[in-house]
C-alpha cells in the first residue's frame, strides 16, 4: 500500500470522487466527515473513518485529529461552507477560515510534508462575495503557513450526485418550460468530478506547483451552459434572460425566505466575476479534461 493521506470533507461531492479515485490507486486513506451517520458510503468504508467538526476542536475531536493525521504525509482539504445555501459571513469565516488555520496548525505538529488546499476561482473576482473572501483568506494562511503547499482552484464543478448549481439548473429545467437566467456576458469553463479527482490524485503524485486552476476546455456563459444542458436532457426550454441588478434583488430576497435559496448573491457574484483560465497545469500532470458535451452527455447516461 502506498502512503497515507488525510482528506477531510470526504463524504461531499469532490470529497467522495477523490478518495474512491486515491483508493484505486493504492493509498493509504484517513477520511473525515462533519457529522456521523448509520449510512456510510462504500466508498468510505475502504478508509480509516474519522468524525468531528473541525471548526471547532474539542478534547475528543482534538484526539481523533491527532490520530487521523499520524503517519500521514498529504493532506487534502476539502471541507468547506459553500455559497449553495444563505450562508452568513460569519459561517464562512467559522467553516472556511478558522478550520483551515486550526488544520493547518495540526499539520504542522504532526509534521505532514504536503498541504493540498482547496479553494475556489472566485477568489481572483474584483468584487470579493463573503464565500470568495472566507477562502483567499484561508489561501492566505496556507501559504504562509511553512509547509509544502499546492492551492487548487477548480471552475463550476459538475458531475452524477453534484447538489450544487449544476443539480439546481436540471430540477429547473425539467420542472419548467420558461427559464429565467441571470444575464451575463462573462465566461466560465464546467469542469467534469472525474476530471477534478483525476488532478487532484496527480497532485498527490507530484511536486513543484503550487496554484493550480481545475476547469474544463470549453468557456462557456450562462446561457450556454444551460442550453447545452437542456439540449443534453432532450428538452426544449424557452431562455428569458434577467438583468443582473434584478437577479442580485431578487436572489437577496429569496435569501431572507428560503433556507436554500435555488441561487444566492454568492451564486451570481461567482457568476459574474468569472473569467477564462488557463489549464496547462493539468496537461502538465497528463490531464486531458473532456469537452462540455461529452463530460454532460457521462453524466445523464450514469
Amino acid at each position: 500500500m502506498k502512503e497515507k493521506i488525510f482528506i477531510t470533507g470526504a463524504s461531499g461531492f469532490i470529497g467522495k470522487a477523490a478518495v474512491a479515485t486515491l483508493i484505486n490507486k493504492g493509498y493509504d486513506i484517513a477520511s473525515w466527515r462533519h457529522r456521523p451517520g448509520a449510512n456510510i458510503p462504500e466508498h468510505l468504508r475502504r478508509t480509516r473513518m474519522y468524525t468531528g467538526d473541525l471548526s471547532d476542536l474539542n478534547q475528543e475531536t482534538t484526539r481523533q485529529l491527532r490520530e487521523a493525521l499520524s503517519g500521514a504525509r498529504t493532506v487534502l482539504h476539502l471541507a468547506a461552507k459553500t455559497p449553495e445555501a444563505a450562508h452568513s459571513r460569519n459561517e464562512f469565516q467559522k467553516h472556511n477560515v478558522d478550520m483551515t488555520q486550526r488544520l493547518i496548525a495540526a499539520a504542522q505538529e504532526a509534521r505532514v510534508e504536503r498541504f493540498i488546499f482547496v479553494s475556489t476561482q472566485s477568489v481572483t473576482a474584483r468584487r470579493l462575495s463573503d464565500y470568495a473572501q472566507s477562502k483567499k483568506t484561508a489561501e492566505e494562511a496556507v501559504q504562509q503557513s511553512g509547509l509544502d503547499y499546492v492551492i487548487v482552484r477548480p471552475a463550476i464543478v459538475y458531475g452524477p450526485g453534484d447538489l450544487g448549481l449544476f443539480a439546481k439548473l436540471v430540477r429547473l429545467i425539467n420542472a419548467f418550460p420558461v427559464i429565467p437566467f441571470p444575464d451575463s456576458p462573462a465566461e466560465f469553463q464546467p469542469v467534469l468530478l472525474d476530471d477534478v479527482a483525476r488532478t487532484l490524485a496527480g497532485l498527490v503524485e507530484s511536486n513543484g506547483l503550487k496554484l493550480v486552476d481545475i476547469a474544463g476546455p470549453d468557456a462557456v456563459t450562462l446561457k450556454q451552459w444551460i442550453g447545452r444542458i437542456a439540449q443534453v436532457m432532450n428538452k426544449q426550454r424557452l431562455f428569458i434572460p434577467i438583468p443582473m441588478p434584478v437577479a442580485f434583488a431578487g436572489a437577496r430576497t429569496l435569501s431572507l425566505i428560503l433556507k436554500k435559496p435555488p441561487i444566492t448573491v454568492d451564486n451570481l457574484r461567482g457568476l459574474a466575476e468569472a473569467s477564462r483560465v488557463d489549464i496547462g497545469s493539468m496537461r502538465g500532470l497528463g490531464i486531458e479534461p473532456l469537452p462540455l458535451a461529452e463530460g454532460l452527455r457521462r453524466t445523464f447516461a450514469s
